[in-house]
């Protein structure tokens, strides 16, 4: 039985669907929470993940026209891509078999197994998809709502006399975990204003207003590796498109000055203004107005201490590493992983493996910025595009270097769907060609899909455990301040690998 025109556009947009969700039940605590009691946000977005993954593969399993063209995206990519990411998997079992505890080991490969097929599920939406309209609607939709949420609790704390930074971004323990997936959506802010049509001023108005304030956010957040990461992905952005990127690149300084100056306003000024009034000199629980009023967030470094350890884990285990998510063995480490992507690779899944996955990020991305060179100069829209986009990618990358972007589950969903944005434009002229001459045989669907199952098995194997004990955690926690109880996420917000139960 044939599906309608109605049907095969609902299931076309479905992928859409399924992230736009996801997003929203990320970003709204308040709303998740009520049906998964006990369980802190960062273990929420953490079963949000797996849930996101465990329908991709029933639409796969489901759709044998969306696993052709799923198929047909991974014989699209070259044959060296594709033999780096053999070898990367190869080797990343082999490491989790010999890891101290091989259920979390496998637990890992598993979960990014399974986002490596979310990344080209996105990327093989029907050709009848205006992809870029439509992935674009769901990260800005999400934006818009999350920016609602801190508009909304800074209205209600100014009028309650406080400007403390507490409950601004709830369902993220700390403000860093937005930061990781805050970056990835920085160059893109400004998109509607910069592709609307100067007839629609008023959504143009809006939607800069929009961008203005998310930058705010950025500088709110203080997290210093943010700024870094705009500014050198920004500059080499730059530097290779200067001669049609001119116009693109004002605007963004121009926004991001506005976000300073509106972080300025409302975070430093007035404050400082409230403190003064008489009313102000009153204390509130013990509180002096001075402190109530003080709104700026404070953050330590650490990592070089965690540098240096991964370091001494690459020294005692530099060909296999200690196994996939094995950072986190130490319960006296100031966290369960080292901040750094490159250095968590390494000491986790070998140096062979961060020998390849950096050959297949640089190959990857010197191959898109050349092949954009002829995109970028035919349509004004797809070079603004097409700049934020990459400058969004580029970002996250270096972030990744200095922050948990790829240990976060948000920041990890998020590359997914930049990588794919890219992937789709990149192999947009190869697909068109690869999908009218090549029909996949049957047995490749039946390895993809055997690959999709066996890597869900090996998450639920690998989660069930403990799924089921941490909710007594938090309320141990909760009764008992003294509870050892780590609070350094990894794969859950108790980030210490305990010995296998029998």
């Amino acid at each position: 039985m044939e599906s309608t025109p109605i049907q095969s556009r609902i299931v076309a947009y479905l992928p859409f669907a399924l992230l736009g969700l996801y997003l929203l039940l990320s970003l709204s605590y308040f709303l998740i929470h009520p049906l998964l009691p006990g369980y802190l946000p960062y273990d929420i977005k953490r079963l949000l993940e797996i849930t996101l993954l465990g329908v991709m593969v029933c639409h796969l399993i489901a759709s044998p026209r969306y696993c052709q063209r799923w198929l047909h995206k991974f014989i699209g990519m070259s044959r060296c891509a594709r033999g780096l990411l053999l070898l990367i998997l190869a080797l990343g079992i082999l490491s989790a078999c010999l890891a101290q505890y091989p259920r979390f080991a496998v637990l890992e490969v598993g979960t990014w197994v399974g986002l490596f097929y979310l990344t080209l599920y996105i990327a093989s939406t029907d050709k009848s998809v205006i992809f870029d309209k439509a992935i674009f609607s769901v990260i800005y939709a999400s934006m818009v709502y999350f920016l609602g949420v801190f508009v909304y609790q800074y209205a209600v704390n100014l009028s309650s006399g406080t400007l403390q930074q507490l409950n601004y971004f709830p369902g993220f323990m700390n403000v860093r975990f937005f930061s990781q997936y805050q970056i990835w959506t920085l160059p893109l802010v400004l998109l509607p204003f910069l592709c609307l049509s100067p007839q629609r001023w008023f959504m143009r108005g809006i939607s800069y207003v929009i961008a203005v304030l998310w930058w705010m956010l950025a500088f709110y957040s203080q997290a210093k590796g943010v700024g870094v990461a705009l500014v050198i992905s920004f500059s080499i952005v730059s530097l290779c498109y200067f001669s049609v990127c001119k116009r693109w690149l004002v605007h963004q300084l121009v926004v991001a000055g506005l976000g300073a100056l509106s972080f300025g306003v409302l975070f430093v000024w007035l404050p400082h203004l409230l403190s003064t009034l008489p009313w102000a000199v009153d204390t509130v629980g013990g509180v002096t107005a001075d402190t109530r009023y003080q709104a700026l967030p404070v953050s330590v470094s650490t990592r070089l201490d965690l540098w240096w350890h991964g370091v001494a884990m690459i020294k005692a285990n530099p060909f296999l590493g200690v196994g996939p998510l094995h950072f986190s063995i130490y319960p006296d480490l100031i966290a369960a992983h080292p901040h750094n992507s490159l250095l968590q690779i390494a000491a986790e899944w070998g140096l062979l493996v961060m020998l390849a996955v950096l050959a297949l990020c640089v190959w990857g991305l010197i191959a898109v910025f050349k092949y954009f060179t002829t995109l970028i100069k035919h349509d004004d829209q797809q070079r603004v595009l097409l700049l934020s986009v990459l400058t969004g990618l580029l970002a996250g990358f270096i972030y990744s270097l200095v922050s948990g972007v790829i240990v976060m589950p948000l920041g990890q969903v998020m590359l997914c769907v930049m990588v794919a944005w890219v992937l789709r434009h990149y192999q947009e002229v190869k697909m068109t060609a690869l999908e009218s001459t090549t029909v996949m045989p049957w047995w490749q669907h039946l390895l993809l899909l055997g690959f999709g199952v066996l890597a869900l098995l090996d998450i639920f194997r690998g989660i069930y455990p403990d799924v089921r004990y941490l909710p007594q955690l938090q309320m141990q926690r909760a009764a008992d301040a003294n509870f050892n109880y780590a609070m350094h996420p990894r794969y859950w917000t108790d980030a210490v690998l305990r010995p296998e139960k029998p």
